[in-house]
């Protein structure tokens, strides 16, 4: 929990000055996906997964593009990785498709698109 005069944007940074990150992955959800924070990852030795959502408009549009341009072309001249189970589709794509992103995501090396699907059974009462 964060005080009221705050967000998570501004104390995940705090919070990570106080850890030990070296050679760790940190993962953090849409809120904490800021090139700011992944810079500062970075810096204390780290690496990081952040989560994109479309309330990130460019980065999440530039992101889009790439996977349906991956798709278009069927993934060919592309090195990635497809894993298929029971709820989830993964495409992993190298940096090499994303120059200009590398420029602001320090330490960017790959981007992954996961398709998950879920079914729920709702039960029908009768009224």
């Amino acid at each position: 929990m964060v005080d009221d005069k705050t967000n998570e944007i501004t104390v995940i940074p705090e919070i990570l000055k106080k850890l030990c990150i070296e050679g760790a992955i940190v993962t953090l959800d849409a809120m904490g996906c800021q090139s700011a924070i992944a810079e500062q990852i970075i810096e204390q030795k780290g690496d990081y997964i952040l989560r994109v959502k479309a309330n990130q408009g460019q980065l999440h549009e530039a992101m889009k593009r790439t996977f349906e341009q991956g798709e278009n072309l069927q993934y060919q001249a592309m090195t990635y990785y497809k894993a298929k189970d029971e709820t989830n589709n993964d495409h992993v794509l190298p940096l090499m498709y994303l120059f200009g992103m590398k420029l602001k995501w320090k330490g960017l090396k790959s981007l992954v698109l996961v398709i998950s699907e879920r079914e729920t059974h709702e039960e029908k009462t009768e009224e």
